[in-house]
């Protein structure tokens, strides 16, 4: 008889526990943490993502890399850069209770660094290439466009975003960009 009544009881708990998380909505979670790419530029990286309101939300990214050079002649490699997005959030939809969709509107700002190395052809002193200069470029990275972010399992997310970003001072650009990546949501 008693292990009859825990099996009823877990049953119960388990029952309780497990339509609360069917009514949950994926749009009622604030925060998002994962990775997230945009092509052609700096704004990629590790992804956190809070929305304050209905409305109004930020995320940013960072993103660090190093590779030594190679060989004794390689020089080494780095790159950094922290971007913010201000997003603010035009249309919402609920697709059941486990998935929805957001479109909204963002505008970036951001820092990204990295280094370059500069070569000129060494032939007439007979070695292959002669290093001349290394340079830092700290360039400011900017740009808007729409996005949506589809939401499925309650918890997984994966935004779509298109606009125009470009950087400057140094390799001064702007173009039309795309960006996906994935997130968890809490």
């Amino acid at each position: 008889m008693l292990k009859k009544t825990k099996i009823l009881l877990i049953s119960i708990a388990m029952l309780i526990m497990g339509s609360a998380a069917l009514h949950a909505n994926p749009l009622e979670y604030k925060n998002a943490i994962g990775i997230y790419g945009m092509f052609g530029f700096s704004n990629s990286g590790l992804q956190y993502q809070r929305w304050f309101n209905d409305r109004i939300g930020l995320q940013s990214q960072v993103l660090a890399w190093y590779e030594s050079g190679r060989n004794q002649y390689d020089d080494p490699e780095y790159e950094f850069a922290l971007n913010t997005q201000l997003l603010f959030s035009l249309f919402k939809t609920n697709f059941g209770e486990k998935s929805g969709t957001n479109l909204y509107a963002w505008g970036l700002l951001g820092y990204y660094l990295y280094n370059t190395t500069d070569y000129v052809d060494g032939s007439s002193l007979g070695v292959y290439s002669i290093r001349i200069t290394e340079s830092i470029c700290n360039n400011f990275v900017f740009g808007a466009g729409f996005g949506f972010d589809v939401m499925f399992w309650d918890h997984l997310s994966v935004p779509f975003e298109f606009g125009f970003a470009g950087q400057m001072p140094h390799e001064t650009r702007i173009s039309l960009t795309a960006a996906t990546g994935i997130r968890y949501r809490f």
